[in-house]
């Protein structure tokens, strides 16, 4: 489930079911195993086209 705050510069889950996080101003994808509890992020991907998410 992605974060229904998607945007430029996000790089952190903010709800606690957040676990897939889209930063779209450098393409990257992240996991979060704890949702916006704990641990950070880790970046699985990088998209190249960049583009928005529906």
């Amino acid at each position: 489930m992605l974060s229904g705050g998607l945007g430029g510069g996000i790089t952190a889950a903010t709800e606690a079911d957040d676990y897939l996080i889209y930063d779209s101003s450098a393409g990257a994808l992240y996991y979060d195993a704890n949702g916006n509890t704990g641990a950070a992020p880790v970046q699985i991907a990088t998209l190249a086209a960049r583009r928005g998410l529906r």
